[in-house]
């Protein structure tokens, strides 16, 4: 008959374990003992005994866990009348997260003690090697649930209103993960059940900070068990799902779903929350222009009012115009003015129609929301590329000059992304050319900084989209600015669209562009 010990060290599975334990264990004249499993972490189910305990659920608190691997004192646990004297308990635990525990019910010798304290590394061991060749096929299973969770998670992305994504989102984490009490906030909207929005401002706390703090100020998410606090409640574990970009987040308090989520799964849920949150949010902001083909005059009339076709100025004389290839294109141009400073954007998504067009009411909607940002270029130039690189866009990206013209002073100071030079034409004879710093808008996270030049009295700035080089040269572009540099804003503008774009019916390209003079 194979010894016990080696039927220890030959298991591959939890039941041969527990089995050569026990037998073992029954060997060594244990003649009162129990041994238990240990789920989530806590709570402990006997699997085998010999005159122990045979019924029941305890804390592993109730048997007497100080953090230490063995105890060696006596106390009694109760269980519906029931009476059991435990006279030492010893921990087993994989990868630190405890597994196993072994209660004794009957006086041992200080040589069964010794004993049982060798064994256990030997026991611990063997049980990270049975762990360990389970991983993989429990790696398989978690790989197929996240797949049909995937699955079952699309009905989300289906919605159109924030408030039902979110409730119906934590309506579904709550019942998938299987949570106690769950919450979430969006926008300051509180949805939960089981807690208040007080509770997670006041009376529930992770690493010594109140949990709507800790979730809202850093960047922390996933599952966890450890360094959680709560006066009111009895917490062992959380798992939090937050959106950065929209600053969603949902929390799910005590959950018993197996396997637990990983730092990975909250990941990917948040992706889903984040898609639909955006979905729905474009959809509130460009219902309009997604409609059937039916209705496509009335899409290409809502594209167009965000971008304006022609402006003027008297102070200073400026002058600029988009006339789009199409019905609707991917330039864009806007000039802002506050007080003594006047903001000017002309910019090019890559691409044509309405694809592009689209992007532009984008640009549009995040600089006609700047307040304060538009006068600050580096962080608005820093808040269009993350939204570009955060929602991935594929090969779309949008070169562009983004500058601010002061009356006070003829400053003019500039952040040009991947965009064509722009001309400063001095005294009708010289053109200065002032050139890109920076890669497109989409394509690579960057640093920011502002470039400076100062227009004198009567001299010219050209900016303008490739549109315009699609007819004419840089070269001779230069020569033409400086010959009609003399003239009005207005009369620069016309009389090179007039000279290059012969047949306005046949554009090859959107022609976008503006002249300013100081």
């Amino acid at each position: 008959m194979k010894h016990p010990l080696l039927t220890i060290l030959l298991a591959a599975k939890p039941e041969e374990f527990t089995k050569g334990f026990t037998d073992l264990l029954i060997s060594r004249d244990f003649s009162s003992f129990t041994l238990w499993e240990i789920e989530s972490g806590s709570i402990c189910t006997p699997i085998s005994n010999v005159n122990g305990i045979s019924e029941g659920t305890f804390d592993i608190y109730d048997l007497g866990y100080t953090g230490e691997s063995g105890i060696k004192r006596r106390f009694a646990i109760s269980y519906f009348g029931n009476s059991y004297i435990v006279y030492a308990v010893i921990f087993f635990s994989v990868s630190k997260r405890l597994k196993y525990a072994l209660s004794l019910h009957s006086e041992l010798s200080i040589d069964a003690y010794e004993w049982l304290s060798a064994l256990r590394p030997i026991i611990e061991n063997r049980l990270t090697g049975i762990f360990s060749s389970e991983q993989n096929v429990d790696l398989f299973v978690d790989y197929q649930k996240k797949i049909d969770f995937i699955k079952d998670c699309a009905q989300i992305l289906k919605l159109l209103s924030i408030k039902e994504i979110i409730v119906n989102s934590l309506n579904f984490f709550s019942e998938t993960f299987c949570a106690e009490a769950a919450c979430a906030l969006y926008d300051d909207n509180f949805e939960g059940f089981g807690v208040n929005r007080k509770d997670i401002e006041t009376s529930i706390s992770v690493n010594s900070i109140p949990l709507y703090a800790f979730v809202a100020e850093n960047n922390e998410f996933g599952y966890f068990e450890e360094r959680l606090y709560s006066a009111k409640f009895n917490i062992f574990n959380l798992f939090i799902i937050k959106d950065n970009i929209s600053h969603a987040f949902f929390v799910l308090f005590n959950i018993t779903a197996d396997p637990l989520p990983d730092r990975e799964f909250s990941v990917l849920i948040s992706n889903i929350v984040g898609i639909a949150i955006e979905n729905a949010l474009y959809h509130e902001r460009a219902t309009k222009l997604l409609v059937e083909e039916t209705e496509m005059s009335q899409t290409v009339d809502i594209l167009n009012r965000f971008v304006k076709r022609e402006t003027e100025l008297e102070s200073p004389e400026l002058f600029g115009v988009n006339y789009p290839a199409k019905s609707t294109g991917g330039d864009f141009f806007t000039v802002i003015e506050k007080e003594e400073r006047v903001f000017i954007c002309v910019a090019d998504v890559c691409g044509k129609g309405y694809s592009a067009a689209v992007f532009t009411v984008m640009l549009a909607a995040i600089i006609e929301s700047g307040g304060d940002e538009l006068w600050n270029l580096p962080i608005l130039l820093k808040k269009i590329n993350s939204y570009m690189l955060t929602h991935s866009f594929d090969d779309r990206f949008i070169t562009g000059v983004f500058s601010i013209y002061d009356k006070r002073d003829g400053s003019f100071s500039y952040i040009s992304c991947g965009h064509e030079p722009i001309f400063i034409v001095k005294g009708g004879i010289s053109a200065e050319r002032l050139m890109s710093s920076y890669l497109p808008l989409g394509l690579s996270d960057e640093e920011f900084q502002v470039q400076s030049a100062f227009i004198s009295s009567g001299e010219l700035i050209f900016i303008y989209t490739d549109g315009v080089v699609e007819y004419i040269s840089h070269n001779l572009l230069e020569e033409k600015l400086i010959v009609l540099s003399d003239e009005s804003p207005e009369q620069i503008v016309k009389t090179l669209y007039k000279q290059l774009v012969s047949l306005p019916e046949k554009q090859r390209d959107d022609f976008t562009c503006v002249a300013i003079k100081g």
